[in-house]
């Protein structure tokens, strides 16, 4: 796991020439929540465009290698294969009742983030057999979960973003190893931690992305000027590029039409300015979640690990 933070912290210093918005042209994956439905939208080759429902409800999404995709949802997950977006796995268990969030590590794993009696935290086997949990019942309102390359867990949670870790105890293990609350409003959406310890946040309705110290001071914090009647709602998940740019979702409401309240997405470059934005209520409703494929290597497998991508294994 080193490998990847010292990858992502050449990320956010190397310097590189910021194109101009209508310069840039992104094939990405975007989670539409008020559309139950995956999107692949490539501005360089619009024919290579494609849509997968998902169902109802908030998920969270990954790439798996093989060109896999797996989707967090109902009490476990589904498996979908990117060429024919047809199911390759659905598991689904009683006991993950509640789930949000799940992320699979390279060697078949996985670790489920549930909302059930307060936050718990379950680690499968490559079998999807339940290991391990923890339980958080001072927690609420998990939506995003993220592994880090420390080998803890980031629970995006109503106030922020809380740390934790496996105890190594087999029922109702975990301990807490930090909390930051957002400095304003609620419902912290998605969380990465980078190499120095900071902690980069979708702050939900504070309707920013914030670059939070283990403290909680504010180092940078990110909010898109769009022309009125647009507006900044809900910022959700996000994708930190290479160049150390950030793909944000502005998530504008839970209808179809909600989607042309404000930009779907918007790329910050490391000076906070906005290069890149994509708003196509027609084609699109509300994003929660966006990985940018153009931005990743052959066969990324959990790419957001810290900010970062491994090879698929």
């Amino acid at each position: 796991m080193a490998r990847f933070g010292m990858w992502l912290a050449g990320a956010l210093v190397v310097s590189c020439t910021v194109a101009r918005a209508e310069e840039i042209k992104h094939r990405f994956l975007m989670m539409d929540e008020s559309r139950h439905a995956v999107h692949c939208v490539d501005q360089a080759n619009p024919d290579g465009n494609w849509d997968l429902s998902v169902g109802g409800g908030i998920h969270d999404f990954q790439l798996i290698g093989g060109g896999q995709l797996l989707v967090s949802q109902g009490s476990g997950y589904t498996v979908y294969d990117l060429a024919t977006r047809k199911v390759v796995k659905e598991f689904k268990q009683s006991g993950l009742n509640g789930t949000m969030s799940v992320r699979a590590r390279p060697d078949g794993t996985k670790v489920v983030g549930t909302n059930q009696k307060g936050i718990v935290v379950f680690e499968l086997d490559s079998a999807d057999k339940i290991l391990r949990k923890m339980a958080f019942p001072q927690l609420k309102m998990l939506r995003m979960m993220r592994l880090t390359a420390d080998g803890t867990v980031l629970l995006a949670e109503e106030a922020g973003v809380t740390e934790v870790v496996f105890d190594g105890s087999a029922e109702g293990g975990g301990k807490i190893v930090r909390r930051v609350k957002l400095p304003r409003a609620r419902n912290a959406f998605m969380a990465l931690k980078a190499p120095g310890g900071n902690y980069l946040v979708g702050a939900g309705f504070a309707q920013a992305f914030f670059e939070l110290t283990p403290e909680g001071k504010v180092v940078r914090e990110l909010q898109a000027a769009m022309p009125a009647p647009l507006v900044n709602k809900f910022y959700a998940g996000f994708h930190v590029l290479k160049n150390g740019d950030v793909v944000v979702c502005n998530w504008t409401g839970h209808s179809p039409p909600d989607s042309k309240l404000g930009w779907q997405l918007v790329q910050f470059d490391k000076e906070g300015k906005v290069v890149w934005k994509w708003h196509d209520p027609q084609r699109a409703g509300t994003a929660v979640g966006v990985i940018v494929l153009d931005d990743l290597d052959a066969g990324a497998f959990n790419h957001d690990v810290d900010g970062v991508l491994g090879p698929a294994e």
